[in-house]
């Protein structure tokens, strides 16, 4: 058994709280970022964008060397959380610059954190999808549905539950909205 020493723990607590700061300040950066990343592409503004997801870029590389030196430091909910809007941020910006998530490089290999990114994506597209019908076009409106076809025709390969099952129900929901913009679409002719 350990002898208890206030000094030791005292010193410990200071340094998580400390580690926790900076992970949260890492994370808010990370975070924004990545959500004027998707505005900016929402605007059509490609060089925007990816300013923005360079910002984001680098701060999770300083974040992510951070985190691994102490796991303890706690943080771990906003971190996750930014890592995911950061996911969403760059396959959005791939899809919307090539028309593919295909070579999206990722941040994280995290299942749950992907799976999260990929649902929110289907929001974005679903956004997306609305400004490109009040622009009358169809076939952007049918790229993203078809995108969003395939990423759930992928997740219901898995079983999943919890967050992730929730933000899954999310995506069906955003399928949902634009198969209902898909039929408007055809009735204008």
């Amino acid at each position: 058994m350990n002898t208890f020493s206030f000094s030791q723990m005292s010193s410990k607590y200071k340094k998580r709280v400390s580690g926790r700061r900076a992970m949260a300040l890492r994370a808010g950066v990370v975070l924004s970022s990545a959500k004027r990343a998707i505005f900016a592409l929402h605007r059509q503004d490609e060089r925007q964008a990816a300013q923005e997801l360079n910002a984001a870029r680098a701060a999770c590389a300083a974040g992510a060397k951070h985190f691994r030196v102490d796991l303890t430091e706690g943080g771990e909910g906003v971190w996750r959380a930014a890592l995911e809007e950061y996911c969403e941020a760059i396959l959005f910006f791939e899809f919307m610059t090539r028309g593919s998530i295909q070579s999206a490089k990722l941040p994280t290999d995290d299942p749950e954190i992907v799976i999260g990114g990929l649902s929110d994506f289907t929001g974005e597209l679903a956004r997306q999808a609305v400004l490109k019908a009040t622009a009358h076009d169809k076939q952007a409106v049918e790229d993203m549905h078809l995108a969003t076809r395939d990423i759930i025709a992928i997740l219901l390969k898995l079983d999943l539950t919890g967050n992730v099952r929730n933000k899954f129900d999310q995506a069906k929901r955003n399928l949902r909205h634009l198969e209902e913009l898909r039929y408007d679409l055809s009735l204008r002719v």
